[in-house]
């Protein structure tokens, strides 16, 4: 379950992991200011993040690409091959999510496909994964895949579930919720409260709060309207899941409807269905007129999330 009594359990081993903050000092130089700091091995700007994996290098030089210089592979030294034709190499990998929407357990990351609701396994979170489980994901316009928990924001690879952490904090708190605006914002939800993640600094500012007296159950998803759809309750564990339809910009609720069903953690769209996904793996369409929830599978996952895949809307 996504609540406080996991926090409490991790707190001192979270805090000696925790990587040195960016003080006033490091702020004004960045990894890459100086020709060679993307491939010297070395965390120039002390950000916790290495050449290519810091956002800094983004576009540099010696980061375009992939790792298509790997000896072992069917790449030239030098280049990247993204002109060849044989497969199996690591120029052939998917660049983006393909999907029309993902769902997630707390450690692994599937494809749900929108009319059967089969899922395809994605993997298992790897890479700088977080000690407390993933709480939820997003994908922008342009495929990007990000993911948060109660211990940091990441940016997650589509095609095999590798994180890398982009923000962190100092202790835990209960994050549960994330998804894009079409205008490219990245929004979180915590308790009634609404942030925006920054997405070079993966830290977060505050929004202020969702009116309306709920707090998020689980996820929010947004869609093509502008709007949010959120997943809200009296509180995060509540079996009284509403659906609200949040208006960012005007910062009003539109709509509060009783899903008539149990606890949801995930919302997702695709083929201009929302669906929604349980912790007892149940996977439900929501109507978007009148929130009622219909059960449509019983997939036998304990979902924890899921994100629409916006790079497929117009399919």
């Amino acid at each position: 379950m996504r609540n406080s009594s996991i926090i409490c359990l991790g707190v001192s081993l979270l805090l000696a992991a925790c990587p040195t903050p960016r003080d006033d000092d490091d702020a004004a130089e960045y990894e890459g200011d100086d020709a060679g700091e993307c491939a010297d091995g070395a965390d120039n700007d002390r950000d916790g993040f290495f050449d290519c994996d810091d956002q800094d290098c983004l576009g540099a030089p010696d980061c375009g690409g992939d790792d298509d210089d790997d000896t072992a592979d069917d790449d030239d030294t030098g280049d990247d091959d993204t002109g060849d034709d044989d497969t199996g190499d690591d120029d052939d990998s998917t660049a983006g999510p393909t999907a029309f929407m993902y769902a997630h357990t707390s450690t692994q990351l599937f494809g749900v496909d929108p009319t059967t609701y089969a899922l395809t396994s994605v993997g298992t979170f790897n890479g700088q994964t977080p000690l407390f489980g993933v709480t939820d994901l997003a994908i922008d316009l342009q495929g990007n895949m990000w993911a948060i928990s109660f211990e940091g924001t990441y940016q997650v690879d589509p095609a095999t579930a590798t994180m890398t952490e982009r923000g962190s904090w100092l202790l835990p708190a209960e994050y549960n919720a994330l998804t894009f605006l079409t205008d490219g914002r990245l929004l979180a939800g915590q308790g009634s409260s609404l942030f925006e993640v920054n997405l070079t600094t993966g830290a977060l500012s505050s929004l202020g709060t969702v009116p309306g007296g709920l707090v998020f159950a689980g996820d929010m998803v947004g869609l093509p309207d502008g709007l949010l759809y959120c997943l809200m309750a009296p509180t995060p564990t509540s079996a009284q899941t509403s659906l609200v339809v949040y208006d960012p910009d005007s910062g009003q609720v539109l709509d509060t409807w009783a899903t008539g069903q149990g606890v949801m953690f995930g919302l997702g769209y695709a083929l201009g269905t929302i669906f929604g996904f349980s912790e007892a793996g149940t996977i439900y369409e929501l109507d978007a007129s009148t929130g009622i929830g219909t059960s449509v599978s019983a997939a036998g996952q304990a979902f924890w999330g899921a994100a629409t895949n916006p790079t497929r809307w117009s399919e």
